[in-house]
């Protein structure tokens, strides 16, 4: 096949920006209303389309000359992907998502229940697991897993909210992955009066303590976003993290995470699972989300590309960066696999062999690559990401 130029669908959210997709796509700023994400792939609720046809309709009609024969044999014919543009102008909600087996049992329990797909208490909207990658293209802020516990008892200690000072001496006296679980549910269980003066103790504390700490500014932002909500203490649990642009975070299943503010590319498998536990108008089940967590603490590993490609444990899609920015030539053999290209910046030429073929390829695009489309090369002043879903690439 040719290379496709995709149309995809943006998706909008409150947490969205009025101006960075715009610009990316060098549209008039401010838009009418918020951005949030644009979705590049097959997914049903917002598909890609090509020439009049979806995406899945693509797919659907060739998968092993679209998708590769190793792709399309170890799913059930679909893109195993899911490719985002995010625009963050506003924490997005305290959330993890849940591994394969997790989401099978999950689905098949709503289902049995009675609970229709698009319901807005439904927590497993498919079968899939949602593993995730988020690589910064502007300065990018995070939470994401849990801090530490020397950390969690530091923090804990400085801010000092007499509320829930016997939460935090059992926690301190004896911290473990344990200790921590029952200190998270502890808390995002309270009610009430308690609840309120929490709330009152952490905003005073977040006023007292200044910029002290960069957390100190994001508890006195979320607290006026998301007044009385008890995921705000988050901020105190997780690894506060601020991406440069080019570095990314990988979020596997059950790790606590919320994107703060930024412009990245995001990347996951092919699903909508996701539970919150605040920051959200949405539906919160936090006896759930607890269920899937994992509460081993540790720092945040900050990824950057290993010659081209992050490297993550997920076989269901790999993230790569094409920059060309500095010159060179981009070189993909004929065993590359479906892939996804979005142009962040510059202009290229994307010129295929046997037969030959060209496209122009520039700020505000994206493309498909199928399977069976013939080797290819990128010459220009690019840079752009690229979502793959089979190996082999080569760069020069």
């Amino acid at each position: 096949m040719p290379i496709l130029p995709l149309e995809s669908a943006i998706v909008h959210y409150p947490w969205g920006s009025r101006r960075l997709l715009a610009q990316w796509q060098s549209r008039a700023v401010p838009v009418a209303q918020p951005e949030a994400e644009l979705w590049m792939g097959a997914h049903p609720r917002a598909p890609s389309s090509s020439g009049g046809r979806l995406l899945s309709e693509i797919i659907a009609a060739d998968p092993v000359a679209v998708l590769g024969g190793s792709v399309a044999a170890r799913g059930d014919g679909s893109l195993p992907f899911l490719f985002k543009l995010l625009a963050v102008e506003r924490p997005l909600s305290i959330q993890a998502h849940p591994d394969a087996r997790q989401a099978r049992d999950g689905y098949a329990r709503e289902d049995a229940a009675g609970i229709p797909w698009d319901a807005p208490h439904r927590n497993y909207r498919d079968r899939n697991h949602k593993p995730e990658i988020v690589c910064a293209l502007e300065p990018f802020w995070a939470l994401s897993g849990f801090r530490p516990l020397a950390g969690i008892s530091e923090l804990l200690s400085e801010v000092d909210l007499p509320e829930i000072a016997p939460e935090v001496r059992r926690f301190t006296a004896g911290p473990g992955p344990a200790s921590l679980k029952t200190l998270f549910v502890g808390l995002m269980d309270l009610e009430g009066d308690r609840k309120g003066r929490l709330l009152a103790q952490l905003v005073a504390a977040a006023d007292r303590l200044g910029d002290a700490r960069p957390e100190y500014p994001w508890l006195r932002e979320i607290s006026r976003l998301h007044p009385g909500d008890l995921g705000v203490l988050n901020v105190l649990l997780l690894n506060l993290v601020e991406l440069a642009p080019g570095e990314a975070l990988y979020c596997g299943a059950g790790r606590l995470h919320a994107y703060l503010r930024g412009f990245g590319v995001e990347l996951m498998a092919n699903s909508d699972n996701v539970l919150r536990g605040g920051l959200t108008s949405k539906h919160v089940d936090v006896r759930e989300l607890t269920d899937v967590l994992t509460f081993e603490p540790g720092g945040a590993d900050v990824l950057r590309p290993e010659g081209s490609v992050y490297r993550t444990p997920c076989r269901d899609f790999e993230l790569s960066v094409v920059d060309l920015t500095r010159g060179g030539v981009y070189s993909a053999g004929a065993d590359h696999g479906f892939e996804i290209l979005v142009a962040i910046a510059g202009q290229a030429e994307i010129r295929t062999s046997a037969p030959e073929s060209r496209c122009t390829f520039r700020r505000g695009e994206t493309v498909a690559v199928t399977a069976d489309t013939p080797g290819y090369e990128i010459t220009g002043d690019l840079l752009a990401y690229k979502a793959s879903a089979g190996a082999g690439r080569t760069a020069s």
